[in-house]
């Protein structure tokens, strides 16, 4: 019977063990892949579980950028076209009701930029947000910016307003968007959100989810 090349190969290296060379053996080879196997199996399964973490990580990260938002749902079935141009000629001639009972008219405002200031007291990233922003409204005299926040929260009263405006020393205006006609218009979907208006009252950009005060003041500084 014909001996397998594996044979061959066994006896030679068998007759090198007898001849004192100096080799690595078939039969060693096989040991030590044998003994290996273990060691091999359990690295792969360590480098497998640790690729997984760092996906999950990633994944995580991914996640809570994406979340510096809290998302609104409205259904509002009014007009939310642009509002026509006054004799002035201001962009957006919007009269607003503010929680003290005055009207805003944005078209006696020309010659200002115009922040709209989405938000509801108990969205979280609003907090910061609402900081961020008051600190931006100290570096500008009235003449120059007006801020309007937007209440979005039906639940949240006059009174609820009121109180969060006074404990956090906000003195912007206040209204309440009820309808969500004006979130509408502006296609606002989540807060924290802001619309800046030129001072001519055109619409100029939004800016979604919590911003640093360095971003609010660039996005001001390029309309005046």
């Amino acid at each position: 019977m014909a001996k397998s090349k594996y044979q061959i190969k066994a006896k030679t290296e068998i007759k090198q063990k007898q001849s004192g060379k100096k080799h690595t053996y078939y039969d060693e080879e096989l040991s030590k892949k044998k003994n290996n196997s273990p060691f091999v199996f359990f690295i792969g399964f360590i480098v497998i579980i640790g690729l997984g973490i760092v996906g999950v990580g990633k994944l995580l990260d991914s996640q809570n950028n994406d979340e510096l938002v809290n998302s609104i749902t409205y259904t509002y079935t009014g007009d939310s076209t642009e509002v026509s141009s006054s004799p002035s000629g201001y962009k957006t001639p919007l009269s607003l009701s503010t929680i003290d009972g005055s009207v805003i008219e944005l078209a006696d405002n020309a010659g200002k930029v115009v922040v709209l200031y989405f938000h509801y007291i108990s969205c979280y990233y609003c907090e910061e947000n609402g900081q961020n922003l008051k600190t931006v409204m100290a570096e500008y005299s009235s003449d120059e910016v007006l801020i309007v926040a937007i209440d979005v929260q039906i639940s949240e009263s006059v009174a609820d307003i009121q109180k969060w405006a006074s404990e956090n020393e906000y003195t912007w205006s206040n209204v309440r968007d009820t309808d969500y006609s004006l979130a509408s218009k502006y296609s606002v979907s989540g807060t924290p959100s802001m619309v800046f208006l030129g001072k001519d009252g055109s619409y100029s950009q939004k800016l979604v989810g919590l911003n640093s005060a360095a971003n609010m003041r660039s996005a001001i500084d390029k309309l005046l």
